[in-house]
């Protein structure tokens, strides 16, 4: 039996696994996603590299195919939703009483959270954040429109 050697679509997690279980579903060690295993190419159709293949310094250590029986048997971990989302959403919304204060740090909040969620595909949240920066911007545009009438009302006074 040989090693099948290949890259998680999602995570990209370099995984190893015997060819039996070529063609079948198997989660990825890294980020608990199903993954198809590629079928066995032919042996005709290998092509060698002369040169260097750069190992990306994010990969870690696939475990063994073997091991993976162990793995599938266990509970997945719940998604949870990100606090900067959460967060973000909060802020926006405080600017009821916090003006200015509560909605710009909500609005760098919302994009932080978006950014987070992107990096990792089990978060949730994605919502929030994009209602956090929606409510913060509409809180900014309100009291950007009320510092300009203040501004108006201060010069027309004789």
């Amino acid at each position: 039996m040989r090693d099948l050697k290949f890259a998680c679509p999602h995570c990209e997690q370099h995984i190893q696994c015997e060819d039996s279980l070529a063609g079948k579903s198997i989660p990825c060690p890294a980020c608990g996603l199903t993954v198809v295993v590629p079928d066995l190419p032919d042996e005709h159709q290998l092509r060698v590299s002369t040169g260097r293949v750069p190992i990306p310094t994010h990969a870690h250590g696939a475990p063994r195919a073997t091991d993976l029986a162990a793995f599938q048997n266990q509970p997945q971990p719940e998604p949870e939703c990100s606090k900067l989302a959460v967060a973000s959403l909060a802020l926006s919304c405080s600017s009821v009483l916090l003006g200015p204060l509560g909605c710009i740090p909500g609005i760098v909040c919302g994009y932080m959270a978006r950014a987070e969620i992107k990096r990792d595909g089990r978060m949730l949240g994605d919502e929030l954040a994009k209602a956090g920066i929606l409510v913060g911007y509409l809180f900014l545009g309100i009291c950007a429109v009320v510092a300009v009438g203040l501004v108006i009302m201060h010069q027309s006074r004789p």
